[in-house]
């Protein structure tokens, strides 16, 4: 079969924050990516970003930037919360998205999002970027090849310490709409729901505690929850983002047990295989500070380059779509009670 020549792409970047940034430096050395614009409130922020990326085009408007002609494909990396207005302009647009997860930080704006991407018919992915990294990618070939033979349990458990949730908590004017589980544990709830992707969700209960983050920020520390499947299955979550700003985690540090008929299967995605420990602090993306001395080192890049390389085109890619993301704000939201599937 003759190979399809690839299209050009013109990427509209849509918030030059950390994520947008490196995202946008991935991309520009893509090879199909002939255009960048971006879109930043911020213009001291907007300079750096665009000078780092080669950016031909830089505005506050994101609305101005989605109507430029060279746009074809959008990276939507704004603040989590303030992702849906510029999703529902870039699909009015008819622009293929990459979205940061979460789709939306509020159920019925998910689903807001949902219709309208349903609707104009552009492809939508949202970077969960774990799906790219090999122990995930081998987790996921052994419950699917029937190694472990029918899957009955699986539990996940992922600390960070409080300084990315005070980040976020600093960044919005609606506390409620923000916890750990839609922020941070959506990684988690993506990756095994992938991984159990054949069974039917049917019931979820969840609890959250606030006795950290709540009396400053009016935040919440942790969620723990239960997702019952249509046969029986269970999956047990908890996260907490409230350790303390010691903790050497200030990414993602998490365990994750599947539990078959047939076998077992435990992934330790901790970090705890690369510590350093040293006198001098150790700042992180978040909000450095400068008494953490120790930090937990350890595919966002693959990701990237596959979603332009697929920007023209719908293809199989393990980047979760805007379908599953919308699942993930469902069952997320709200964290204190009982949901019967229906």
């Amino acid at each position: 079969m003759r190979d399809r020549k690839a299209k050009r792409i013109g990427l509209a970047i849509v918030g030059a924050g950390r994520v947008g940034l490196f995202r946008g430096e991935v991309a520009a050395r893509h090879p199909q990516v002939d255009w960048i614009g971006i879109a930043e409130i911020k213009p001291e922020r907007a300079k750096l970003v665009a000078e780092k990326v080669g950016a031909d085009f830089v505005t506050s408007d994101y609305r101005e930037l989605l109507k430029r002609k060279e746009v074809t494909a959008v990276i939507i990396s704004t603040d989590e919360h303030l992702h849906v207005d510029p999703i529902l302009a870039a699909a009015e647009q008819g622009h293929s998205l990459m979205i940061e997860k979460p789709l939306a930080t509020d159920l019925g704006d998910s689903a807001r999002v949902m219709k309208a991407i349903e609707a104009t018919g552009v492809d939508a992915v949202v970077g969960y970027t774990q799906r790219f990294r090999r122990r995930w990618l081998a987790a996921k070939e052994k419950v699917q090849s029937g190694q472990l033979g029918d899957v009955t349990l699986v539990s996940s458990r992922a600390f960070m310490n409080r300084l990315v949730a005070i980040d976020n908590y600093k960044r919005t004017d609606h506390p409620e709409k923000i916890s750990p589980m839609v922020i941070s544990g959506t990684h988690a709830l993506d990756i095994v729901m992938w991984m159990m992707e054949a069974k039917t969700p049917v019931e979820i209960y969840a609890r959250s505690i606030d006795k950290a983050l709540g009396p400053e920020w009016k935040g919440i520390d942790a969620t723990s929850g239960v997702i019952t499947f249509s046969d029986g299955s269970i999956y047990q979550a908890t996260i907490s983002w409230a350790l303390p700003v010691v903790w050497p985690g200030a990414v993602y540090s998490l365990d994750v047990g599947i539990v078959g008929t047939e076998g077992v299967l435990t992934i330790d995605d901790t970090h705890r295989d690369i510590v350093l420990a040293t006198s001098k602090a150790q700042a992180e993306g978040y909000n450095p500070d400068t008494s953490r001395r120790v930090d937990f080192m350890g595919a966002i890049l693959r990701e990237t380059w596959l979603w332009a390389s697929c920007a023209d085109r719908c293809g199989t890619r393990p980047s979760s779509g805007s379908t599953a993301s919308h699942w993930v704000c469902r069952h997320n939201t709200p964290p204190r009670r009982r949901l019967t599937i229906g």
